[in-house]
């Protein structure tokens, strides 16, 4: 567990916490609604990314156990085709060498069965480490490319075929076209994005030249352009912290940032803000409600998921999610595997297109084991 931890904050996982006290609840049935297991994986080791083109096309990937020779903490990659989830293969390129660790890896879901694959390695005996991107182009991986420079993986959207993102630390970013790979300049080190082809592309994350400020970018002629936030007061001696953004359409776009101490330690105040093809306004918060995952819900509400207890650098106890809707607000349970907590490891959410399902990633932690699961509203 310490080792999983120490490699997922090395990966730039947005992980705050050593342990999650889940909340008690009971799972859900498939065809009702509520929030359910819909896949847990004891041969992961965590499952770090979720997403989604349709009700026939979802894929996670995560941290696998040390089940090949070959790898110590290989990538773990799953995909729902309608009626089941199914592991695939790890591609033999992103095999390499003994000692190998993956120390992050995203996802992102285009059309039909595909979807590209990002996984950040790390070989510990030489301490190098590289990024690559693999497509499964619906029966077998493409040939894994490698990008120059060795980014550390932040994270990866996709608004179709021809139009996927992937994101390094530094203010490093790369598009696929649907021919080839390109880097692409990009003034901000990217925390969260987030993609479709009705909202387009979007991101968050700190401005390089001023790591204390943050800013919401939207991908437009070419280029990525700064959609000003609302003024919002930063206390002396602390700044804000980019947290997570989903683009539901042009006119509807929900981002979440942080202010406090630039440690991340002590009292942390979580602003949610709303983007209606204008400007930006605030979105009063229950009280106690922290935005550790954010999602659509398909039909002009959101969800966030949330620890009620908040104790900076220790613990976090009590994980629900929240439903917004006209304005007001719904506590729900969140399902837990007996003996295990759960922790979302990055708070990676997404709805399913053309559906109200939504689908997050977890990690489960017990005393003798880390499982991977794959959370789901509805059916």
């Amino acid at each position: 567990m310490k080792r999983l931890l120490k490699t997922s904050v090395a990966a730039g996982i947005a992980v705050s916490v050593a342990v999650v006290i889940a909340m008690s609840g009971a799972a859900h049935a498939a065809g009702t609604p509520g929030w359910r297991f819909a896949a847990v994986y004891p041969q992961s080791s965590g499952i770090f990314s979720v997403s989604a083109s349709s009700a026939a096309n979802a894929w996670a990937v995560g941290q696998g156990s040390s089940s090949s020779p070959l790898c110590d903490m290989c990538l773990f990659t799953t995909h729902w085709d309608g009626k089941k989830w199914q592991t695939i293969a790890t591609p033999k390129g992103l095999l390499e060498g003994p000692n190998q660790i993956v120390g992050n890896s995203a996802v992102a879901a285009t059309a039909g069965k595909r979807a590209w694959v990002f996984a950040w390695r790390v070989h510990a005996e030489p301490g190098t480490s590289v990024l690559s991107a693999v497509e499964w182009t619906g029966t077998s991986w493409s040939p894994v490319h490698n990008f120059p420079g060795s980014p550390l993986l932040t994270t990866a959207t996709a608004s179709g075929p021809s139009d996927v993102w992937v994101f390094g630390g530094g203010a490093w970013a790369a598009h696929y076209n649907g021919r080839h790979w390109s880097q692409v300049a990009i003034p901000v080190s990217v925390s969260q994005a987030s993609g479709s082809a009705v909202a387009g592309d979007w991101v968050t994350g700190t401005v390089a030249a001023q790591p204390k400020r943050v800013e919401v970018l939207r991908w437009s002629k070419g280029a990525w352009r700064n959609m000003p936030l609302s003024a919002i007061g930063v206390p002396r001696g602390e700044q804000m912290l980019p947290g997570f953004i989903v683009a539901a359409t042009p006119t509807s776009v929900w981002a979440s940032l942080v202010v406090g101490p630039p440690t991340g330690t002590g009292h942390l105040t979580t602003v949610l803000l709303h983007w209606n093809g204008t400007a930006w306004s605030k979105v009063p918060l229950p009280r106690g409600v922290n935005v550790n995952g954010l999602a659509s819900d398909g039909h002009g509400g959101f969800w966030v998921a949330s620890y009620a207890v908040y104790k900076p650098g220790v613990l976090l106890s009590g994980l629900v999610m929240y439903h917004y809707s006209g304005g007001h607000w719904t506590r729900v349970a969140v399902p837990v595997k007996s003996g295990f907590v759960t922790n979302l490891l990055g708070g990676n959410m997404q709805l399913i297109p053309g559906t109200r399902s939504v689908l997050a990633n977890a990690t489960l932690f017990s005393s003798h084991a880390i499982d991977g699961a794959i959370l789901k509203y509805g059916p």
